[in-house]
């Protein structure tokens, strides 16, 4: 006998919204209201002013969504706010531009450049890692701001933007940054208000930036390519499998895309790391140690990352607890079903990294950090999504990684740390999941030894 087949039913809605608002000042605080959603369901349906929102909870149905990327393309109210900055570069394209964008930007990624990154990362990271001081207390957030702006500077535009160009950058990032989910939540009216017009200043001139290192590249109308050559002449140079190249337009949007999301996102979850290391300093130790084995006085290089699965291990706990992104949106090209859900077609669909990552089904007492947690099994797919996932899984994601493990290493083989503050950082609320502040009182290893002789 044939089985009758459930009617698809309508996603549940979550409780407490408002007329006309609906849930956009829980989203606020978006922490409690994330926690509460998959008690409702694994699709709940929120609701930003009289927008529906529909926000993924379930692994399983992250993965569908990240897997069928043609059904739930790139788009929606989170994007649309990044294309507002990004442009529709990798990062931000549609499915229709996606493959041929990362076929040009792959040679980027080129193994045969990852030694040469590397030696940038060190080179510019050390300096500001040697300018510290015995008993300082350090602003970790801003430290690390620092050093993953020089490093991105370097690899991504060589000498190309001068010193004056890179301090009103930083400045101007931050504004960005900070103004996101803001301008988000804000309606279009009343932005201005709200910091619309520093938020407008700080974008201008950051493309402006990006444009003056773009025409510097193709001054010689001659591409560079090779593991020496910069970024810029590297996508002047890039091919597809029909001939044709990036536009200037096209390469403006992936230079500013590549700029932005390796300087916030790396530099977060560096924040986040150092500040969960200054709790746990039985896991930093036990971190100098593997460093101290592996890479010793020499100076690191590509080969040593693989050799510091430890590192790698608290950069995966920190990205669980703590991922840069804590929510991004899809939306739907086409009517489809859900998780037994009828989804129109042009609707936003949501997933949060961060709800993923603390569900307790997948991740035993979610919210301890524990970096041994992550030499089992790999997490169910779609659990663990800090770099996205499918055929949109982030280009760079080895390359980010990397640099987050070098400047970690760089940072412990020297120093020791411990909290200003006894409770760990919180978060601030933007685009971004970033501290609000990350103070710590630096302890020189090397000191530590010719005083003591023990590694600490």
């Amino acid at each position: 006998m044939l089985q009758k087949q459930e009617s698809p039913a309508e996603a549940a809605t979550a409780p407490g919204a408002i007329p006309l608002v609906g849930h956009a000042l829980r989203l606020l605080r978006p922490w409690s209201l994330l926690h509460s959603l998959p008690a409702q369901g694994d699709l709940v349906r929120l609701y930003i002013g009289r927008l529906p929102v529909y926000v993924v909870c379930s692994p399983k149905l992250v993965q569908e969504v990240l897997v069928h990327d043609s059904d739930y393309d790139r788009g929606g109210a989170v994007f649309d706010q990044v294309r507002t900055v990004m442009g529709n570069g990798l990062i931000t394209c549609g499915h229709d531009r996606h493959r041929r964008s990362r076929q040009l930007v792959q040679p980027v990624f080129s193994r045969s450049r990852l030694p040469r990154y590397a030696e940038l990362m060190v080179e510019h990271s050390t300096p500001v890692i040697e300018s510290w001081r015995d008993g300082q207390v350090l602003d970790a957030r801003a430290a690390m701001h620092t050093i993953i702006r020089r490093v991105s500077i370097a690899t991504l535009f060589s000498s190309r933007i001068n010193a004056e160009q890179f301090e009103r950058l930083q400045q101007d990032i931050g504004t960005i940054a900070a103004g996101w989910l803001r301008r988000l939540i804000t309606p279009r009216p009343l932005r201005r208000l709200t910091g619309g017009r520093q938020w407008a200043s700080a974008s201008k001139r950051v493309h402006e930036a990006i444009d003056d290192s773009l025409r510097s590249a193709g001054a010689t109308g001659c591409p560079v390519t090779g593991a020496t050559a910069d970024v810029p002449e590297v996508l002047l140079a890039a091919r597809d499998a029909d001939g044709g190249g990036f536009s200037h337009e096209e390469i403006h949007d992936e230079l500013i895309s590549m700029f932005l999301a390796a300087v916030e996102s790396s530099s977060t979850v560096l924040s986040w790391t150092l500040d969960l290391l200054a709790h746990h300093p039985e896991v930093q130790d036990r971190a100098a140690e593997e460093v101290r084995r592996v890479v010793g006085e020499r100076e690191m290089g590509w080969p040593d990352v693989d050799q510091l699965p430890y590192l790698k291990q608290i950069v995966h706990e920190s990205l669980r607890l703590h991922p840069p992104t804590w929510l991004l949106t899809r939306i739907t090209t086409r009517e489809t079903v859900l998780g037994g859900h009828p989804l129109p077609a042009g609707v936003n669909i949501a997933y949060s990294a961060y709800l993923l990552g603390r569900d307790p089904a997948v991740f035993a007492d979610p919210d301890r950090f524990d970096p041994d947690r992550w030499t089992g099994a790999a997490p169910p797919r779609g659990s663990f999504v800090p770099w996205g996932g499918g055929s949109r899984l982030c280009i760079g994601n080895t390359v980010s990684l990397a640099e987050i493990v070098i400047v970690l290493a760089e940072i412990v083989r020297s120093w020791r740390w411990e909290p200003v503050r006894r409770r760990p950082a919180t978060a601030r609320v933007s685009m971004l999941h970033v501290p609000k502040s990350v103070r710590v009182k630096l302890r020189s290893r090397k000191e530590a030894v010719a005083t003591t002789g023990e590694v600490r």
